[in-house]
C-alpha cells in the first residue's frame, strides 16, 4: 500500500492537484468506501484520506489530462488490493497504461 500512501503524498503536495477534480474524487472514494473494510490497512488508509481531504482547495477543474495522475495511480494500487474499488473509477477516467515515469504533466 505504499504506492497509495506516495501517490497521493506527491500529489496533494502539488498546487495543481489540490484543485483536481481527479484527486478530490479519489479521496472521497477513499474516505467513504474504505472504512468499511474488514482489513486495518483499508481503515487506516480512510483516515488518512480524510487528512488528505483536509488540504484540498476549492475544485478548479475536473481534469487536466496530466501525464502521470497520481490519484489515478493510486486509485488503481489499492483495487488491486481491494476489487470492489475497480468499480469506482474516476469521471476523467484515467487508466494507466504502462509503468513509466512520466511525471511530465
Amino acid at each position: 500500500m505504499q504506492i497509495v500512501y506516495d501517490e497521493i503524498g506527491e500529489g496533494i503536495a502539488l498546487a495543481k492537484c489540490q484543485k483536481c477534480g481527479c484527486m478530490r474524487e479519489t479521496l472521497e472514494t477513499f474516505a467513504v468506501q474504505l472504512p468499511s473494510g474488514d482489513t486495518d490497512v483499508a481503515r487506516a488508509i480512510a483516515r488518512r484520506a480524510e487528512a488528505w481531504r483536509g488540504q484540498l482547495k476549492p475544485e478548479q477543474y475536473s481534469c487536466l489530462g496530466c501525464g502521470h495522475c497520481y490519484p489515478a495511480v493510486a486509485q488503481n494500487a489499492l483495487a488491486d488490493v481491494f476489487p470492489a474499488l475497480a468499480q469506482t473509477s474516476l469521471g476523467c477516467n484515467f487508466k494507466e497504461a504502462e509503468k513509466t515515469d512520466n511525471r511530465l504533466g
